[in-house]
């Protein structure tokens, strides 16, 4: 930890040479100069640093972005969450990196770029530019979030036409075999449910029963990617898995069920048959998107490296539960 040391019994501060007596809690202020500084010193001779404040699918899109810069290992980031660490990895192999939770506090900053001390801290997304993108949301003529991004960090090229390769330690490959094995998943014939997301209205429990058994008299495993191992969905097979084992898992199944959340986009690359599932989304201060919206702005076939004819996404306010699961039960079986 950054932070939790500075403070001794006289409330004096000592970091990285700044030498300060303050209140406690410590000035928002303070700890913003002390987080730079800090990242100053640990970036060595880096001048373009990325401080990673967002979600998986964020980060998914940045590193496809960055994969474009010739110079992409001449970037410093400063990652707030370890799943931060392992798309980085896995789409740009070898990356130049500091682990720091603290510096989640630079989100609540108005800025997208600093400039401190002859080094730019791309702030990747603050609080206020994703308040600004929301707002002016409908007020653009292409509202894919791809293109709310790209204009947020201005990156004008396009995507390379060659498919990244995702890089999978023999470490991961081997932590993967040991975990599956313990809960004996049929690598053979499985299905891939992703049942939930953090923003995303759930799917009744219900429905995933009845999609596991009609997977369950096809032959069919279900391995289930739920959140701490959620009781409801304990008919389906579980391993605590990080997000890139879980990726490389995916890549072995006959098929992935997804309600529509981050971890969709690191699983296009799977190239196995997917279905995405739309709901009503709430976002900060109780806002309500509605699926349709949200099927617009966030449809992964406008995402690259996509097979189309692979991808089958629905807005489940426009279908019954019994509907969708034969559409699903077609969209795998018959790819």
């Amino acid at each position: 930890m950054v932070l939790k040391f500075l403070l001794n019994k006289k409330n004096k501060i000592n970091f990285c040479g700044i030498k300060l007596t303050i209140s406690n809690p410590i000035p928002k202020k303070i700890i913003r100069k002390c987080l730079y500084k800090y990242i100053w010193r640990k970036s060595e001779n880096y001048s373009d640093i990325y401080v990673l404040l967002t979600t998986s699918g964020e980060i998914y899109l940045l590193s496809l972005f960055l994969r474009q810069i010739k110079n992409s290992q001449n970037i410093f980031f400063v990652t707030t969450r370890k799943y931060h660490i392992e798309i980085l990895k896995m789409i740009l192999g070898d990356v130049n990196y500091l682990y720091l939770p603290e510096a989640f506090e630079l989100y609540f900053e108005d800025t997208y770029k600093t400039n401190y001390k002859g080094k730019i801290y791309n702030k990747y997304l603050t609080k206020s530019f994703i308040s600004i993108l929301y707002d002016n949301w409908f007020d653009q003529k292409d509202k894919h979030y791809i293109s709310l991004i790209k204009r947020y960090i201005d990156f004008k090229d396009g995507f390379s036409k060659e498919k990244p390769e995702l890089c999978f330690s023999q470490d991961v490959e081997i932590s993967l075999k040991n975990k599956i094995n313990e809960i004996g998943l049929n690598v053979n014939k499985f299905v891939y449910f992703i049942p939930e997301a953090k923003t995303c209205k759930p799917i009744d429990i219900q429905f995933w029963k009845d999609l596991y058994e009609k997977f369950s008299e096809l032959g069919y495993d279900v391995y289930v990617n739920s959140v701490g191992q959620n009781k409801e969905f304990s008919f389906g097979k579980y391993a605590n898995l990080s997000i890139t084992e879980a990726n490389l898992l995916a890549r072995t199944s006959k098929g992935v069920v997804a309600l529509r959340s981050g971890m969709c986009e690191p699983f296009t690359l799977t190239d196995v048959p997917m279905t995405v599932l739309y709901t009503d989304v709430v976002i900060d201060n109780n806002i309500k998107i509605d699926a349709s919206t949200i099927f617009q702005t966030y449809t992964l076939k406008k995402y690259p490296y996509i097979i189309k004819n692979n991808l089958f996404e629905y807005n489940i306010n426009l279908y019954s539960k019994k509907e969708l699961i034969k559409h699903i039960i077609i969209n795998i079986t018959s790819t």
